[in-house]
């Protein structure tokens, strides 16, 4: 019976078997098996399903995971073609009863799959972010013969639907902001599709702050009360929470065939930097490979980016920045005359400020060529 087909039986290592301990794998791959052997499902009985459970020394109560991953495949190959048959209908009711499954089981069971099929509907419609009356028309036939639950239904349209303007929005602020035109139109997107946009969470907050960077970019820059003083003429236009990280260079290379001075040499400088790791505040290195050197707040001014840390303060001109890298929640800067690179760390924040960094240096820039 598809789409089950036949495969080895895994057995138990000898010593296993002559302690008669229960082979759970060799009980699934036997329920594998009897399905591909049998031509409709109303051939397989309970006393089937008892019979594996006693020659694999199995309990009853460890085939039921096994059991509702063999219904769900079946489940899912059933609502491939985006209709369940009368006879497909029937071949499942006598596995949910030969199974032993509850009602509620099988009908979760049958939800799960027919949602997916119906997911996939809703994104391939949505691929052009335009949901028509036929496409509606045809989601509702299809939610019909796949026998879905209405509440399963429009779960499934719901985040296909969320989905699909979230692509939408990763595209119109590829650059990390979103301007009023782009946020008017993923509005008009959702009213079209006939959901709130954006929802109250996490969403709504990636908004505003896609809003909030999008006037840092344009729109003229307001002053911020600094946290450092500045030179007469500095202003300061945005200051963010952080710290200042460093990237620990990798361990060296063991070479156990070099010779005595070579391993004597090699040794040693393991030892150093050992010790090197053990100085540079343990507990505050990171598994990116980087530790911490400082914490505080990251200012950007009309001139420098300012680090004001517990020890240190760094101010970069913003005209000696060679290279500005955005990596997840860390912000990079390569600053001539410092032989390496800045590296800070921190929330969502640092992206509003690599925002802000790249508008004065694309303005330099500007400014520079005239």
């Amino acid at each position: 019976m598809k789409p089950f087909v036949q495969q080895p039986v895994p057995d138990l290592p000898l010593l296993d078997r002559g302690l008669r301990l229960p082979n759970p794998s060799g009980a699934e791959a036997a329920l594998v098996n009897l399905l591909a052997a049998v031509k409709r499902a109303q051939d397989i009985t309970v006393a089937d399903i008892v019979a594996i459970e006693d020659r694999y020394r199995v309990e009853p109560g460890d085939l039921p995971p096994a059991l509702r991953s063999l219904f769900a495949r079946l489940l899912t190959h059933y609502v491939a073609d985006g209709e369940v048959s009368d006879a497909e209908v029937e071949a499942l009711v006598h596995l949910k009863e030969q199974f032993r499954f509850t009602n509620r089981e099988a009908r979760e069971l049958h939800d799960d799959a027919a949602a997916q099929r119906y997911r996939a509907a809703v994104d391939r419609y949505l691929t052009d972010r335009v949901l028509t009356d036929a496409e509606r028309e045809s989601l509702e036939r299809l939610r019909d013969q796949l026998l879905l639950s209405d509440e399963r239904a429009r779960l499934a349209a719901t985040e296909g639907t969320l989905e699909a303007i979230r692509k939408a929005e990763r595209e119109l602020a590829a650059d990390l902001t979103l301007s009023p035109t782009d946020a008017a139109a993923l509005e008009q997107l959702a009213n079209n599709l006939g959901v709130d946009w954006p929802p109250e969470g996490p969403d709504r907050t990636r908004i505003e702050r896609l809003r909030l960077h999008w006037e840092l970019d344009r729109l003229p820059l307001s002053n911020a009360r600094p946290e450092v003083k500045l030179p007469a003429g500095e202003i300061a236009h945005l200051t963010v929470t952080g710290v200042q990280q460093r990237d620990l260079p990798p361990p060296p290379v063991e070479h156990p065939e070099v010779g005595t001075a070579a391993a004597e040499i090699a040794d040693l400088l393991r030892w150093l930097f050992s010790s090197l790791k053990e100085r540079l505040l343990p507990d505050d290195r990171s598994t990116d490979g980087s530790v911490v050197i400082d914490s505080g707040n990251l200012t950007v001014t009309n001139r420098n980016v300012v680090f004001t840390g517990r020890t240190t303060i760094e101010v970069l001109p913003i005209t000696k920045i060679r290279e500005l890298r955005r990596e997840a929640d860390r912000l990079v800067l390569k600053v001539r005359g410092k032989p390496w690179p800045l590296v800070f760390a921190g929330n969502e924040d640092l992206a509003a400020a690599f925002v802000l960094i790249r508008r004065l240096i694309r303005e330099d820039m500007a400014a520079n060529a005239q």
